[in-house]
């Protein structure tokens, strides 16, 4: 069984987000759990956890699109390697924000809309379909295993609003142990690119308080990553698989079933 939380305020924006995934979870076993009264992301998700049943839990974004047509036959099997899996993430955590690290331990692809185009394809590294290793992760899209997730938590005390929740539990699940990954190719449409204001500047503040013991929590880079204009969905999803990926294994509907 799957599980997907999401929380939102927005009841229509809800609304659409359910109907864009039913079609795509057809042949899933599968449950929607909406938070609609959150006062905070870890609050949010952690009465989210205890309401679920699944043994995977997507936690995500309400203004999030799949472009391909089989995310979650995706997503499920890379989920028999991993305990904790995103979009878009580091291997070497430097700061409050996975993108402070170099180009180089920089993974993952998002499509946003665009200020010059339409939309617009922000590519940190893809080099392939799947990115071991991994230390931290955007909180756009987090599925984790539910042994995972139910050992770390959700840190409401040092996180009560909607900022850093996500770095500082990818990051606790990389401390004790668990496999991170980025998948490379379950592309994306994010329709927001995050705020980064004074109540971002305070949680990141107490990110650093809270891990200011880690050895990586160093000096960060400030790198901006590449971009690539594109007109429609189609052509970012054409963008986000690339040519010199292998082609993309055949899973049956049989074989996408999660083990209750």
């Amino acid at each position: 069984m799957l599980s997907i939380v999401t929380c939102s305020h927005r009841p229509d924006r809800l609304a659409a987000f359910h109907h864009h995934l039913r079609p795509l979870l057809a042949d899933i076993p599968h449950e929607l759990i909406a938070i609609t009264d959150a006062t905070g992301l870890c609050e949010g998700y952690t009465r989210a956890l205890h309401r679920s049943s699944g043994n995977l839990l997507l936690f995500c974004h309400d203004d999030i699109r799949f472009l391909s047509p089989n995310p979650f036959p995706t997503l499920l099997r890379h989920m028999q390697s991993f305990d904790l899996l995103g979009v878009a993430g580091t291997s070497r955590l430097l700061g409050p924000h996975w993108g402070l690290a170099r180009p180089d331990f920089l993974f993952g692809q998002v499509a946003h809309p665009g200020k010059i185009s339409p939309f617009e394809v922000a590519i940190y590294n893809a080099p392939a379909r799947i990115i071991p290793n991994i230390q931290a992760l955007d909180g756009l899209f987090l599925c984790f295993r539910r042994a995972c997730i139910q050992s770390i938590g959700w840190d409401a005390a040092t996180f009560p609003g909607f900022h850093l929740y996500d770095l500082d539990a990818s990051y606790r699940a990389y401390l004790a142990g668990c496999k991170l990954a980025v998948a490379c190719d379950i592309p994306l449409l994010h329709h927001s690119a995050g705020a980064y204001d004074d109540r971002w500047e305070h949680a990141g503040a107490a990110f650093i308080r809270k891990h200011r013991t880690s050895p990586v929590l160093k000096q960060p880079y400030l790198v901006p990553c590449g971009g690539v204009a594109v007109h429609t969905p189609e052509e970012a999803l054409e963008v986000m698989t690339p040519p010199y990926w292998p082609a993309e294994p055949i899973v049956s509907p049989e074989r996408t079933a999660v083990p209750c």
